[in-house]
């Protein structure tokens, strides 16, 4: 089961925190994984919605993990929930944080309320989950068994490093208020035809619009890609990440603090 290996937070230009698509574990991910083999893997989109379901069968049993980003916050966060089908399944996370296009390794530590924050520079991400975590190699590991009926909530918000954390959310909820969002807002469409196709398009461009609603914004990628903006600043992230890996650029070698 891949994890989650590309991530640009607050904005769509900002620079990549998760870097593994182009690089390797060691420049960011977030993976959430069956601990043994699979022997099938299925994902896609949910019906109508940007929520996406990979479901992983193993000797163990089923186990099924739903991702998403979490729908008007002032703090861009990543949801997801690990959900038991069949069995008891051992299960294994494994987070990574490399801020500025995989070359910085952030100042890990514990918060108060059992929180995990990762800070470089301005940018800060806290972790929120009830599955105990340690620090170990420059990476934030777990494990844990999930069982039939069984849901594990994990979730991942950016905020300026020189402000609290965002308040705790219930990723369970959360990601339930998301999948019931668009699909009231696919309902909304009045085509009926054989190229159900561009549904999702819509909803791919009305998620980045969201994102890049400012004028400066728009005006700034338009430089780039004329008519087509939201793409522009995914491939500007792209090729920053690209010459920053290509150069050499990995975990910066001063070493982080892990609570």
């Amino acid at each position: 089961m891949r994890g989650c290996d590309w991530l640009c937070v607050p904005r769509f230009d900002s620079a990549v925190c998760f870097a593994a698509l182009l690089g390797t574990a060691e420049h960011g991910r977030c993976r959430i994984a069956p601990r043994g083999d699979a022997s099938a893997i299925r994902r896609r989109y949910r019906d109508h919605t940007l929520v996406l379901e990979t479901e992983t069968t193993t000797p163990d049993g089923v186990v099924r993990v739903l991702d998403c980003m979490q729908l008007r916050s002032g703090h861009p966060t990543v949801l997801r929930v690990v959900e038991g089908v069949r069995g008891r399944v051992p299960m294994t996370m494994e987070l990574v944080v490399r801020f500025d296009y995989g070359g910085v390794v952030p100042c890990v530590r514990r918060l108060d309320d059992g929180a995990l924050s990762a800070v470089a520079g301005p940018d800060a991400l806290c972790l929120r989950t009830r599955v105990e975590h340690r620090g170990e190699g420059l990476t934030t590991r777990a494990e844990f068994t999930v069982g039939p009926g069984e849901r594990v909530p994990f979730s991942l918000a950016w905020h300026a490093s020189h402000r609290p954390p965002p308040a705790a959310v219930d990723a369970c909820n959360a990601v339930a208020e998301t999948e019931s969002h668009w699909r009231a807002w696919c309902e909304r469409s009045t085509y009926d035809g054989e190229w159900g196709g561009r549904r999702r398009g819509a909803l791919a461009a009305r998620a980045e619009g969201a994102r890049l609603r400012s004028h400066r914004h728009r005006r700034r990628a338009d430089d780039v890609a004329p008519g087509n903006f939201p793409q522009a600043f995914t491939h500007v992230s792209l090729v920053n990440t690209a010459r920053n890996l290509s150069r050499g650029g990995g975990p910066a070698h001063h070493r982080a603090q892990r609570a």
